[in-house]
């Protein structure tokens, strides 16, 4: 396993709130956790904004990751982020984010 895979594995860890920070705060300490709790983050912003768009876009990367465009118009901000597979597949671990990208190609995805 290397690096990458661990922090990806802690990333899964730690967004299913198995791993207190003050009960294992040695485990929290290390480089690789703070890339994990970096990530866990950025995907807690994406999902709140996936559920909150008015459209979303999709379409996948040459590297086997996806392209999100995200539509706003309440905050009126466009945002567009790219997610490589691993962390594509953790946001599609939250039931109502794939249920909002089901379908969300090039074409616009409406919230019902």
């Amino acid at each position: 396993m290397d690096s990458s895979d661990a922090i990806y594995e802690l990333v899964r860890v730690l967004r299913g709130s198995s791993l207190s920070r003050n009960r294992n705060f040695e485990a929290h300490a290390s480089a690789e956790a703070r890339a994990a709790r970096r990530i866990v983050r950025f995907l807690r912003g994406v999902e709140a904004d996936v559920l909150g768009a008015e459209r979303v876009w999709s379409r996948p990367t040459r590297n086997g990751g996806v392209v999100l465009e995200l539509a706003l118009p309440a905050l009126k901000l466009e945002r567009t982020v790219e997610l490589d597979a691993r962390a594509y597949a953790l946001l599609m671990e939250n039931a109502a984010c794939a249920a909002r990208l089901q379908g969300a190609s090039r074409l616009a995805s409406r919230v019902a």
